[in-house]
């Protein structure tokens, strides 16, 4: 007589798939493991701590993962405009709204241009960050200083990585008034130098 089995991934908890996602791209998550059966499929669409890298997707993918990810359960967002993903940021912007990742934890802008980060700026102050890193491409820009300032001023944050210009962290202010004991602010001077300095508040 035929005995059924399932493997251990079917019957394992989803508290433990959920674990197991973590480690994982969303790409595989909702491209890969999505699909494998209805019980994926369910344990993926309630998952609720993902974690967005756009660094490797195809912009294609934006759209896609806009309509199946609920924005709510993203806990850390990474975009960039290197060469492999230029104009990733502005084609983010298009697709997604920034207001609705209500538990966005992480936020990592890699050669973001300074008129991308004034499109982000109110949203990013309302989010409940704790870790924010920017890395600005090269150009002459004066307000980027202030956008950085303003930022800052939102009182959730425990790290801030700069990638840039010593003028620009020169000139940023920042707010000592916070929630937690220990901020730590990490930066790195790659544009005229290759120091690095690391504040702790």
């Amino acid at each position: 007589m035929f005995t059924k089995t399932e493997s251990y991934l079917q019957v394992l908890p989803i508290e433990l798939i959920h674990r197991i996602f973590d480690h994982l791209d969303a790409e595989t998550i909702i491209f890969s493991i999505r699909r494998v059966s209805k019980r994926f499929y369910t344990i993926a669409n309630t998952c609720n701590r993902y974690q967005l890298d756009f660094r490797y997707a195809f912009k294609y993918d934006l759209n896609i993962i806009a309509r199946i990810v609920d924005l709510k359960n993203v806990i850390s967002l990474t975009l960039s405009d290197e060469d492999e993903a230029s104009e990733q940021i502005s084609l983010f912007l298009a697709h997604f709204h920034l207001d609705q990742f209500i538990r966005l934890r992480s936020l990592n802008l890699i050669n973001i241009k300074t008129e991308d980060l004034k499109a982000l700026q109110e949203h990013v102050m309302k989010c409940p960050l704790r870790t924010l890193s920017v890395v600005f491409q090269w150009e002459y820009e004066d307000t980027r200083a202030a956008l950085l300032s303003s930022i800052m001023s939102q009182n959730e944050l425990l790290k801030f990585e700069f990638d840039g210009d010593r003028e620009i962290f020169n000139e940023i202010h920042f707010v000592y008034g916070c929630n937690s004991d220990t901020i730590y602010f990490f930066f790195i001077f790659t544009y005229l130098t290759y120091e690095s300095q690391v504040v702790v508040l």
